[in-house]
């Protein structure tokens, strides 16, 4: 690698937090908000993601889609615009994970890791389908949203893999893409590692080893594991 990593873009769901039942619960008690049948849930269930196992499909709308991808999927339900359904399904969201803060759970010392990021000189950026008001409390509920050097969220960038919020990271810090690797746990994740210097993926989310490894330049078991990568990589 002919280029330091100066710069780590963290997936937020699956990747920094344990994919917890929060987005299975909070869409169980969203299916009554909107006094769906059961014929409804199942489909919603099968469409955004959820196996019958109660499991998160890898790849699906629950794991790396956006509020706007569910609004998408309700508004074949729900007789509101999209746009409406946006709004309030973010609002829904953001009330449900204020009311639960024993589901935001790291998949590693998150703090742990990013102290050690920051002791390399490393800028540390967070991009997510979530909105920003969601992923900031979550972040804040976790102890580690003041480490955090660029949020990106689905309400002002394109979602990933659009590049638009990596190379506002770069802008942001002065740093080039091959100058930044990004960690994930899907495929769209290490699709924008692509574009970067390093994809990495973890298997504490819903993406499977195999699949990671297809598009992965290393797997991780959790993001603790890049610091001793990143000592190698930078010639610590």
């Amino acid at each position: 690698m002919k280029n330091n990593i100066k710069g780590v873009i963290f997936d937020k769901d699956g990747t920094l937090l344990k994919f917890t039942d929060i987005w299975r619960l909070s869409l169980e008690e969203l299916f009554d908000y909107y006094e769906l049948g059961e014929a409804d849930k199942i489909e919603i269930r099968q469409v955004v993601g959820v196996n019958e196992d109660c499991s998160i499909r890898e790849n699906s709308i629950l794991a790396s889609g956006t509020i706007a991808d569910l609004a998408e999927v309700f508004s074949k339900y729900v007789h509101k615009s999209k746009e409406a359904l946006d709004k309030e399904i973010s609002d829904f969201f953001l009330a449900y994970l204020a009311k639960h803060p024993e589901l935001i759970v790291g998949t590693c010392d998150v703090k742990k890791c990013f102290d050690a990021l920051k002791k390399l000189d490393i800028k540390v950026a967070v991009i997510t389908a979530d909105s920003f008001k969601q992923a900031k409390l979550s972040f804040e509920m976790l102890g580690v949203y003041d480490e955090i050097d660029f949020l990106a969220a689905a309400d002002f960038y394109p979602n990933k893999p659009d590049p638009s919020s990596l190379d506002a990271f770069c802008k942001d810090f002065g740093l080039s893409r091959k100058e930044v690797a990004v960690v994930g746990d899907s495929l769209i994740d290490l699709e924008l590692g692509k574009v970067a210097g390093l994809a990495v993926g973890v298997t504490c989310g819903v993406g499977t080893k195999e699949m990671l490894m297809k598009d992965a330049d290393i797997v991780l078991d959790t993001p603790l594991d890049l610091i001793s990568v990143l000592r190698q990589v930078n010639k610590y």
